[in-house]
């Protein structure tokens, strides 16, 4: 006995000393991201979205030069020839003017070959009625293949400069993969989407619980908007809806696992890291709040 419960303390020493987490909230780490190996086509756009990523003197409701709730269609336009040299492109509906900004047709396509939407997108709402910019959003599809360094904006580069969010909630949708993991940081109208991949049988048992990591090649799409007033904001649909209303199969966090917020923010602040839902069984009964 004496001798087992020494090899176990050596074991947990080992443990800790190589990092590993060994609290029951964390589920352990995830594989680390691959890197892309092809060469963009664009070098100096790829330099100018890294630098407009990690710009501090940029705070929102600032982002990427543009301040949401302030600037009016000229001052978009011309913060948009200023950084990108040409205006953006429009497009019109009943009440919104959308400039819409195409980073990428494609990118490191060698990555993996059958991506459909490697693309990055800007789009930017103007209310006609106020002459006003009121909102912002950001896509991504895959990550991954991005030549651009979108590592501050994945889950551990949000948790770590925002902190606690006011919400995260999983999408239940259908128990299948991909499953949506949303953000909302409510005092500043951020909020970020986030398409998790996981592995899980085709027909998963009811005791079987999802595990969900941060690692970048979980992610297949990555969305973040920024917007005024969310309760006056009523954004036309797009590759997703206004991620300021919740629907009727999001729950958060803590009925969806056993994380509290702050733990959830402990636990993914650090990349590479995992957490696992309650079980089937249990998701499937429960009762969204929205």
């Amino acid at each position: 006995m004496f001798k087992l419960l020494t090899i176990a303390i050596l074991v947990l020493c080992i443990l800790f000393s190589i990092g590993v987490d060994v609290s029951p909230k964390a589920v352990g780490y995830a594989d680390p991201p691959r890197t892309p190996t092809s060469t963009p086509e664009n070098q100096e756009l790829v330099n100018l979205v890294n630098e407009l990523i990690r710009d501090e003197s940029c705070v929102l409701p600032c982002w990427w030069g543009w301040n949401i709730g302030e600037d009016n269609i000229e001052q978009v336009q011309t913060t948009a020839e200023r950084i990108w040299g040409h205006k953006l492109t429009t497009g019109e509906s009943e009440d919104y003017i959308v400039y819409s900004l195409t980073l990428y047709e494609s990118m490191n396509a060698e990555i993996e070959e059958s991506l459909n939407y490697l693309g990055a997108f800007v789009d930017l709402w103007i209310d006609s009625s106020k002459d006003q910019l009121i909102a912002s959003r950001f896509y991504v599809g895959f990550p991954r293949a991005n030549y651009a360094d979108l590592e501050p904006y994945m889950i551990a580069g949000i948790l770590s400069k925002y902190g606690v969010p006011d919400e995260v909630t999983v999408d239940l949708f259908a128990v299948t993969s991909p499953i949506e993991l949303i953000l909302r940081y409510e005092p500043l109208n951020l909020y970020v989407q986030y398409n998790v991949t996981y592995d899980a049988p085709y027909y998963p048992p009811e005791d079987y619980a999802i595990r969900i990591c941060n690692n970048l090649d979980n992610i297949v799409e990555f969305q973040m908007q920024v917007s005024i007033s969310p309760e006056d904001v009523n954004l036309p649909t797009g590759f997703w809806d206004n991620p300021a209303s919740r629907n009727d199969y999001e729950f958060d966090i803590e009925e969806a696992s056993h994380l509290s917020l702050e733990e959830f923010t402990e636990v993914f602040s650090r990349p590479n890291q995992c957490f696992e839902t309650l079980p089937i069984s249990v998701l499937s009964n429960l009762e969204s709040t929205s």
